[in-house]
């Protein structure tokens, strides 16, 4: 069993650099919560050497106007260099011609910065069914539980988890849980000390000030999974449930090269303590209560080349061509949760809650 340890040195503005990101939020809702959440700072997270592309990738957040600034700095070995860019969400990726002993190096007012490089991990996850989640301080024994139920009911064979900053355990123990998986074969924990931002809601709109889960997201397909055989999305506290004996990864082999994943809301029982583990959600709502959809994709198919990896969809303008599958949902976990990402009223329990019995068979693979 591999476990990879990587944490993501990345690039940032100096300090003295008065540039910051262009935000669409306007200057009069820029508070103290938005200059201590929005990213403005951050050039790339991930610059990795790909053998068989011969070059370089570049993960980064959408430049937006710092592009000029950057590309006119950018230098391979001290000189400057072609660069193909693309972009995918709220994320970019670079790619840059070069051998794996090259220099890359970011030059600005005499200052020369170097662009940490790292050799590519996706040999090891070869032919690999994985599943990919950000977390931060989500309890040791969620994270088992994910890793688990999605190794038993699926057959996945490897995790590839982004911590965003924990600080209740440590990187070697979040290794630890993977490498104890039955069935995992390949994993890695990727430490990404950056920050995740947040959604901004207002009456007239709301702006998804957010760059670090779309950007990890592709730098899976592009590096751990580039030779595997599907991706599972979700985050820890969803499981994909199903019927006994089948496969989301098997459904994902199809003419798109993947599924979307339709979402409901699922809950313990009213006198449970929160937060709790997945197994504990053993009662739906009546009506029941929708999530967004998360996804499952091939990373060779064509769709997942076109249009890359977002957090509910896969293939970009071209999303709505992915299949909403009609046999596998996502039981999204309300009492499992820390509500890092923004603030959440989810331990509110509904009016009416309702005993789920396939829910409940289902969960013994996750306890």
């Amino acid at each position: 069993m591999v476990v990879h340890q990587l944490k993501l040195p990345g690039l940032s503005l100096p300090e003295g650099i008065a540039t910051r990101r262009d935000s669409p939020v306007p200057a009069e809702l820029r508070d103290e919560e938005y200059h201590a959440r929005y990213d403005g700072r951050t050039l790339l997270y991930d610059c990795f050497h790909d053998p068989a592309r011969g070059g370089f990738v570049i993960t980064a957040p959408a430049f937006r106007n710092l592009w000029p600034l950057f590309r006119e700095g950018l230098r391979l070995d001290g000189k400057r260099t072609k660069v193909l860019r693309r972009a995918f969400g709220r994320s970019e990726r670079l790619f840059i011609k070069g051998a794996e002993t090259a220099t890359l190096t970011w030059e600005h007012e005499g200052q020369i910065h170097p662009i940490p490089t790292r050799a590519g991990i996706a040999p090891d996850f070869r032919d690999g069914r994985l599943i990919t989640a950000i977390s931060r301080d989500n309890e040791l024994d969620w994270i088992a539980e994910w890793c688990r139920f999605h190794a038993r009911r699926h057959g996945a064979t490897g995790a590839v988890l982004f911590d965003n900053g924990s600080t209740t355990y440590g990187p070697s123990d979040l290794a630890e849980v993977l490498r104890m998986t039955p069935g995992f074969r390949a994993s890695a924990v990727v430490s990404v000390p950056f920050p995740y931002g947040y959604k901004l809601i207002t009456p007239e709109k709301a702006y998804r000030l957010q760059f670090l889960q779309t950007a990890v997201m592709n730098l899976v397909r592009n590096d751990m999974a580039s030779e595997a055989d599907a991706v599972l999305s979700c985050d820890i506290d969803e499981l994909v449930m199903g019927p006994a004996g089948a496969s989301v990864f098997d459904a994902a082999h199809n003419w798109t090269g993947g599924l979307r994943i339709p979402g409901r809301w699922v809950y313990p029982d009213p006198d449970q303590p929160k937060p709790c583990s997945q197994h504990l959600h053993l009662n739906r709502p009546d009506p029941d209560r929708d999530c967004p959809t998360k996804w499952c994709a091939r990373p060779k198919g064509w769709l997942s080349a076109f249009g890359g990896w977002n957090v509910h969809y896969y293939g970009g303008s071209l999303s709505t061509l992915a299949p909403i599958s009609d046999v596998f949902s996502l039981a999204h976990c309300a009492g499992t949760t820390t509500a890092w990402k923004d603030r959440s009223p989810r331990f509110d329990i509904p009016e009416r809650l309702v005993r789920d019995p396939d829910l409940a068979v289902a969960m013994e693979d996750a306890d």
